[in-house]
């Protein structure tokens, strides 16, 4: 092996390479290597925060729509990247909801009252941090489309993602 250079360890990722488009892959490694992760949401709660029943509801609302099994396949791969968010060294989670988002039912009052309790239960940990927008605050930057930052080992590596259909 070069000097300086490291083989890298296996990640949970690497599983999904042969069947993960490379946006989801970029996605979970930029998550795994991020120091902080803070988000904006309008009209969804935050996919590191939503559970399996909720990311499938939001997952079939795809437009166009997503097959059966491509669906399957982004709720499994979006609960498996929340691992960033526990464990022994979590990254610090910023949340920023607008209030419109808790208020929408997708999935109807029980998916939706288990998605805010898992929230608030998430809310009580140390390294995560949940704001909500009330409506009178009127438009701020971001207003309008999901955002991301991941903060990155080094300030050059900071990365702002915007959501796409190709994102989760």
């Amino acid at each position: 092996m070069a000097r300086g250079f490291k083989v890298a360890e296996a990640q949970w990722w690497d599983g999904w390479r042969d069947v993960s488009s490379s946006a989801l892959f970029d996605l979970a490694e930029l998550g795994h290597h991020a120091t902080a992760i803070s988000t904006a949401q309008m009209a969804h709660l935050p996919g590191l925060m939503q559970t399996v029943e909720y990311a499938r509801v939001i997952f079939r609302q795809s437009i166009p729509a997503l097959p059966p099994p491509e669906v399957e396949y982004r709720v499994s791969h979006r609960i498996e990247r929340q691992q960033i968010i526990y464990g022994d060294d979590p990254t610090p989670f910023k949340a920023i909801i607008h209030e419109t988002a808790p208020r929408m039912q997708f999935g109807g009052r029980r998916v939706t009252r288990q998605q805010l309790g898992h929230i608030a239960e998430l809310s009580e940990q140390p390294h995560i941090t949940v704001l909500v927008i009330p409506y009178p605050a009127g438009i701020f930057p971001g207003a309008g489309q999901t955002v991301l930052c991941a903060s990155g080992p080094v300030p050059q590596l900071d990365t702002l993602q915007l959501d796409s259909r190709t994102w989760t």
